[in-house]
């Protein structure tokens, strides 16, 4: 190094490298200090370390060495392995379905880019992803007290549900990271969570339980007058969306889809009707999803014998709005495209606070979800179906339905638990039984 660069000190970062901090002669006092190393192939990096101080310059130094080292051993370039920069490569390389990317994209876009982004991907790790769920919990709360603006629909306090799915999609990332060796193994992030974060959490379950029987008629009641029989709206696109959040409910709970994009990315091509095999002159509508939370549906979601008249009704309201087509989507934004769902729950939500329709027994929110709940419960308590048969046409698992449904299939048979007798023989005697019969007319 030529007499233009002062008080060069070998740095000794591996064995035989040949890694210096100097300051630069032309600099005025206090000068910084620079790092100089020598890359694999030829040539030098080099770069200024921000400080005077030679004690923090060879802290600085010994971080830049490694990471540059790093970038050279996975093939990235220095530089180019910050969190934001992999991360949109990420998103870009990987096989997503439509879904899916939607909501890594927002996870990314909303969170995990603000906090992540002065970070290097080695920087992660379970220290680091604590201070993030601190940083987390805590969002919207600044972002109000800071005069932003924070969307209706944000939660203070994020559902468990909400933080497993920030953490999931982390460790994808991860993982891809090491998959294309940008780093050397993908770091432990547990899943449990300290008492003082979980008390900032809500981990019970905030929509998608089913309604009562009376709930669920005078809703579909009030739609109806809302949507068909009273729709005064003279704009047309107006007009259309009451019909379409009605027949969207109709549709979906009598095929058991999900509401989100399960039932938004259907077209009509998708639609198949066949003829019933055990009632003649009856026919069936078959959707062939291939979208959805789980993907695309390895079988057909089938509606009931009513439900083809709704999808027939619907159609041929489509038609008439310039839609229907077999290439359009059943339902269509007013320029045909597909409607979000957050639209169609936010309009269906307006309406039912205004009728007084706001919770479930349990104190969960009604949304679109629920119209689905309270659908897959009446096919339990009133069809007689088996967990097997409700858990394939509503395309989830068993463990879900008796998870979530456990007080329907009670419901449904409360004699197998009530019945304890052998060889058919009753425990009750005719006297006890009609003592039961006078004490319940006494509370009635």
């Amino acid at each position: 190094m030529s007499k233009y660069y002062l008080n060069k000190a070998r740095c000794n970062f591996g064995h035989g490298d040949n890694t210096v901090i100097y300051q630069l002669a032309s600099c005025d006092t206090p000068r910084s200090w620079y790092i100089r190393i020598k890359k694999n192939k030829t040539g030098y990096h080099q770069e200024s370390l921000s400080t005077s101080n030679k004690s923090l310059a060879l802290e600085r130094a010994q971080e830049v060495w490694f990471k540059f080292r790093n970038a050279e051993r996975s093939g990235t370039t220095y530089g180019q392995s910050d969190f934001n920069h992999l991360f949109l490569r990420f998103l870009n390389e990987y096989t997503w379905s439509p879904s899916r990317y939607a909501r890594v994209s927002h996870i990314f876009k909303r969170y995990l880019s603000d906090f992540f982004a002065k970070y290097e991907i080695d920087d992660i790790d379970n220290k680091l992803w604590k201070e993030y769920l601190g940083w987390r919990l805590t969002y919207w709360h600044r972002m109000a007290d800071s005069g932003g603006q924070v969307p209706g629909n944000s939660k203070r306090k994020p559902a468990l549900s909400t933080i497993r799915s920030e953490r999931q999609a982390l460790m994808q990332f991860l993982k891809w990271c090491c998959m294309h060796r940008l780093l050397p193994v993908v770091p432990q992030i547990s899943t449990r969570l300290d008492p003082g974060t979980f008390k900032n959490i809500n981990s019970k379950r905030s929509r998608g339980l089913p309604m009562t029987d009376k709930q669920y008629a005078r809703a579909l009641m009030l739609l109806r007058n809302w949507a068909i029989k009273h729709n005064d709206e003279q704009h047309w696109i107006r007009n259309f969306s009451r019909k379409r959040l009605f027949y969207f409910i109709l549709i979906n709970t009598s095929c058991l889809l999900r509401m989100g994009t399960e039932a938004t990315m259907l077209k009509w091509q998708d639609l198949e009707v066949v003829d019933s095999k055990t009632r003649p002159g009856i026919k069936i509508a078959m959707w062939s999803v291939k979208s959805g939370k789980m993907g695309g549906r390895e079988q057909p979601a089938v509606s009931t014998y009513r439900g083809l008249l709704h999808i027939l009704r619907w159609r041929q309201i489509c038609v008439k709005y310039g839609f229907g087509q077999d290439s359009d989507f059943v339902f269509p934004n007013h320029d045909g495209t597909r409607i979000p769902t957050f639209y169609l729950n936010k309009l269906l939500v307006r309406q039912l606070t205004k009728w007084g329709i706001v919770e479930t027994p349990v104190g969960t929110s009604i949304t679109l979800y629920s119209f689905r709940a309270t659908a897959i419960s009446r096919r339990i308590r009133k069809s007689n179906w088996d967990i097997a048969k409700i858990a394939a046409a509503a395309n989830t698992s068993i463990a879900t339905i008796s998870k979530h449904y456990a007080r329907e299939w009670v419901a449904q048979n409360p004699d197998r638990l009530a019945d304890t007798n052998r060889g058919g023989k009753l425990y009750l005697k005719e006297a006890e039984a009609s003592e039961i019969e006078e004490l319940l007319g006494e509370f009635e």
